[in-house]
């Protein structure tokens, strides 16, 4: 059994250059609009070994992410209602939108040791469904090396990379989320 954690925040300020509609808020073509987006990522999976020797450890792993996002927002802008109609005078407005998106994840994974204290490991989980209005794809690739400084306990470092790619075309509110996201990572490791 596995779990992990990520944390992925992201803010800026930028001119744009087209008319933007969130939520009740609408932000003109020219105007200076500041952004917040924060990503959490908590993932639990069941790995099963295909093959396993004192070396090596292969095998598919079956899990569920859960995808927790916050967007937010702010500049100069209208109030509108749901027909699109101006209901108040352009003034400095936020506006936030929050979801959760839990994601069933296939994949595959592999371990070698390079020594009893040393092992390199391989992960990669996929989703990828298509039902009615929902489009969503979802990958989370890693390569790392994990030092076993006692029995259970360790440090770990590589590479990751994650891509997240969810539309909602229906509804009341039809949404994309597309996004993607790697580097390099560090962590604790804890094994039984």
């Amino acid at each position: 059994l596995e779990f992990h954690f990520i944390t992925f925040n992201r803010d800026g300020r930028s001119e744009i250059d087209r008319q933007i509609e969130f939520r009740d808020v609408r932000f003109d073509a020219d105007a200076s609009l500041g952004s917040d987006f924060k990503s959490n990522i908590y993932a639990v999976a069941y790995k099963y070994s295909l093959f396993h020797n004192n070396k090596v450890d292969t095998g598919l792993a079956l899990g569920v992410s859960v995808y927790d996002f916050d967007l937010m927002l702010e500049g100069e802008a209208e109030l509108i209602d749901d027909t699109g109609a101006v209901i108040g005078d352009e003034l400095f407005r936020r506006a936030e939108e929050s979801t959760i998106a839990p994601v069933p994840t296939f994949g595959i994974y592999l371990g070698y040791a390079i020594n009893p204290n040393l092992i390199f490991r391989y992960d990669a989980r996929f989703m990828n469904v298509d039902v009615g209005d929902f489009e969503g794809r979802v990958s989370d690739v890693k390569g790392v090396l994990e030092w076993y400084f006692h029995e259970h306990l360790g440090v770990g470092g590589g590479v990751a990379r994650t891509s997240v790619d969810i539309k909602v075309l229906g509804g009341d509110m039809p949404f994309q989320v597309d996004y993607q996201f790697g580097g390099f990572m560090g962590y604790v490791a804890i094994a039984f």
